[in-house]
């Protein structure tokens, strides 16, 4: 059937909504309540369109623009199948980031001007970002980048943290640096007192990524078969696309870019696009993820610890800071596996039967099968939340970040442009963010500047059985600006197959620990370390 599509219309299944609107004003008043569920004390996100329990809907915006007033969000798609989201543009009318354009500095100042569109004020060695519809009086007990940007390049220049305030309220489990400034009004600018780095240059622009990341562009949790085709971000919230324990996922020129449309060179608060604990494929084609204050692209599970078990019933702890048990990887029919302590060697697979939430850092779940011995403290990750990612044509630069892959799935990404480092990571110790790389070819791609390159940075411990955390990396056909093209520790099995630096250098491969290696023409430096222990939370 299709419809009309209107700003706080009642969606319905099987249903194509098709809009011709240049501008969709969305107001508060136009929302409808969406609580996240991302921990016990759940933020009420107000949301545009919301999907719930609907199959076979296509929201075509016929190239408008979603403006956004006051602090809400897009769109929700929950508990969904076959869902496409086409033709549209999402604008915030106050950005949840501000940027300030350096136009001094001094040995412990910097003097900024805000950008029209970001306004802010100072009170009480204060800054405050204000909107029509709101004010965030809490700089100074936030954790926020303050992100430095070349003004006529775009490319990132360095990320520091910091809080702004007299008096600043720092969090003593953050294990990250946080630079404290105190603000003060001078006539249309503002002095920031603090400390000065290097890459805070004169005509630079500073970003502020000051509010909640709850919010997102687009959230979709235990969905299948979602498709957003011509979606363009031009000042996004939060996690932008944002996919939790979701199937078979397409984007198709999803765009996180700057052009003459742009009210700024940031195109996002904070990760352009995050998968987390998603299965089956994910398709990111002809994509642009640029000027986002945090990761291009993260996609990852999460390793939970094991808490206690008795018949077939296990309970897990989360300690991650970011993933409390409300924000759920594991559903019914998902396989688990539970490791050898801190090792990659899993045990035992298991079958989720049940799941029961407890508190935001303890949940229990209902295995098909009564529990082995295991030791207590070991990992646990979902096997099922691994998907297949195909990634084509699409370009990942001008940011301070990286692209972050930690998936068993297969991994193609191809005919790319990427200015930023590709990380390969794996943490239990902070993030517990997983998995271990199985199969990833990475072909006929240019990596653009010097900064870009492979870095291998797993946090596990090594076994005999395991002694390797990312496997079989495969570089085809690709050319690299730095001479150090990979670097990194525990990975078995790369190759660098016809793949050249720019200019004709040798290249040098820095390896620590590393297995089976295969590099023509190329320097392989390799190094021993014997680890004791991991870094703990």
């Amino acid at each position: 059937m299709d419809s009309p599509l209107l700003v706080a219309q009642k969606l319905s299944s099987s249903t194509h909504y098709h809009g011709n609107e240049s501008i969709y004003h969305v107001y508060p008043r136009d929302c409808t309540p969406y609580e996240a569920r991302f921990r016990l004390a759940s933020p009420i996100l107000p949301t545009a369109f919301l999907l719930r329990d609907l199959q076979d809907v296509t929201l075509d915006f016929g190239g408008g623009t979603l403006l956004l007033h006051g602090k809400t969000q897009p769109f929700v798609i929950e508990n969904c199948l076959n869902i496409v989201i086409k033709n549209v543009v999402v604008c915030h009318d106050r950005p949840s980031f501000t940027e300030l354009e350096v136009i001094e500095k001094g040995d412990d100042f910097i003097r900024v001007k805000p950008n029209h569109h970001h306004p802010c004020r100072v009170e009480d060695g204060k800054l405050i970002p204000t909107s029509e519809y709101w004010e965030n009086t809490n700089l100074d007990r936030t954790n926020m980048f303050i992100q430095s940007f070349d003004s006529d390049t775009r490319d990132g220049l360095g990320s520091p943290l910091c809080m702004i305030g007299k008096t600043i309220h720092r969090d003593p489990k953050f294990p990250f640096n946080v630079n404290q400034y105190v603000a003060y009004q001078d006539g249309d600018a503002i002095i920031l007192k603090g400390p000065v780095f290097d890459c805070y240059k004169v005509g630079c622009i500073l970003a502020l990524g000051h509010e909640s990341r709850d919010f997102s562009s687009v959230l979709v949790k235990e969905s299948e078969n979602i498709t957003l085709d011509h979606y363009r971000v031009l000042n996004g919230a939060g996690m932008g696309i944002l996919p939790i324990h979701s199937k078979d996922l397409t984007l198709n020129h999803v765009d996180f870019k700057y052009d003459n449309a742009s009210q700024g060179i940031i195109s996002n608060h904070a990760d352009a696009i995050h998968a987390f604990a998603c299965s089956g494929r994910l398709d990111i084609i002809d994509c642009t993820c640029e000027g986002m204050i945090d990761d291009a692209l993260n996609i990852h599970s999460q390793f939970y610890l094991l808490d206690s078990f008795q018949g077939k019933t296990v309970r897990l702890e989360t300690r991650s800071p970011g993933v409390p048990t409300y924000c759920t990887i594991f559903g019914i029919g998902d396989t688990i596996g539970i490791h050898d302590g801190n090792t990659m060697d899993i045990e035992r697979e298991y079958t989720i039967v049940d799941k029961r939430i407890i508190d935001n850092h303890f949940m229990e779940l209902d295995l098909d099968a009564p529990i082995a011995d295991h030791a207590i403290g070991s990992l646990v990750e979902n096997l099922t939340a691994q998907p297949d990612i195909t990634i084509r044509r699409s370009t990942f630069d001008k940011a301070n970040s990286h692209l972050r892959f930690q998936s068993s799935g297969k991994i193609l990404i191809e005919d790319c442009r990427i200015g930023l480092p590709i990380l390969l990571t794996g943490d239990a110790s902070y993030w517990y963010e997983s998995s271990g790389i199985k199969d990833m070819t990475i072909a006929n791609t240019t990596f653009a500047s010097n900064k870009a390159r492979i870095r291998i940075t797993p946090e596990i411990m090594p076994s005999d059985r395991e002694p390797y955390y990312h496997k079989n990396i495969r570089i085809k056909n690709c050319t690299f600006e730095s001479c150090n093209p990979i670097e990194g520790s525990y990975a078995d099995n790369i190759v660098l197959e016809n793949t050249k630096q720019a200019q004709g250098k040798t290249m040098t491969l820095k390896l620590t620990n590393c297995g089976k290696v295969q590099a023509d023409g190329c320097i392989i430096e390799r190094h021993v370390e014997t680890k004791q222990s991991l870094r703990v939370n």
